[in-house]
């Protein structure tokens, strides 16, 4: 990624079906109006009459953003508002159920760490990437798996030694009821939930947007 982290897996996750791309970017302020969710807040999970999967064949897009715990709030909205352009731009003419954005808060140092590994500027708030979900998923599943997926990429930053001695401390808004919050488990839910329920189209869809983010500046 330019300004972001660029080993996205193949198809990794989708979310649930919004038919249409918000018109304004969605801020750092109102977690709810976006499905922005931070680490650090803690989440009931709402009842949700999810449907089937495979109704919708398009592909969900989350844009994930890993942020400095400490930023200003006014900062990070000013980052996810670009990030959020470029999204959209990215998924133009493209069908999809909709688009997220979903927030990972981190440490400072970790993320100093991972700012400077990606060589960005001192101003930089938040690290972006986009990835695919099923259209079938729930908000509170969607948000779980978007931070899982924003944090596969600190976890892997940290098994290469990158991160290594620098508490992540990262905290996934995984409701009460899924028991178990270790990510083998986190991660065993989210597969039996279908999150990787994606058709062949939608697979490609997806890589052609992710190739229109990785050169929309």
């Amino acid at each position: 990624m330019s300004d972001e982290v660029t080993n996205t897996p193949e198809p990794v996750v989708s979310a649930e079906a919004s038919p249409e791309i918000a018109a304004e970017a969605p801020s750092a302020s109102e977690p709810e109006q976006h499905e922005s969710s931070s680490g650090g807040r803690a989440s009931e999970e709402p009842h949700e009459d999810l449907p089937a999967r495979g109704q919708d064949p398009r592909p969900f897009i989350v844009l994930t953003a890993i942020h400095d715990a400490n930023a200003r709030i006014a900062a990070i909205t000013l980052s996810h508002a670009d990030a959020w352009e470029r999204a959209r731009k990215a998924a133009g003419g493209k069908e999809i159920a909709g688009m997220d954005i979903v927030e990972l808060s981190v440490p400072p140092r970790a993320f100093t760490a991972l700012r400077e590994k990606m060589q960005l500027s001192a101003e930089t708030v938040a690290v972006y990437d986009l990835f695919p979900l099923a259209a079938h998923l729930g908000r509170t599943t969607r948000k779980v798996a978007g931070q899982f997926l924003a944090a596969e990429i600190l976890w892997a930053l940290e098994e290469q030694g990158i991160l290594a001695g620098i508490p992540l401390n990262i905290r996934l808004d995984v409701p009460r009821s899924w028991g178990d919050r270790s990510p083998k488990a986190v991660h065993e839910k989210l597969m039996e939930g279908g999150a990787l329920d994606l058709t062949e189209a939608a697979i490609d869809d997806f890589r052609a947007i992710k190739g229109s983010w990785d050169n929309v500046s």
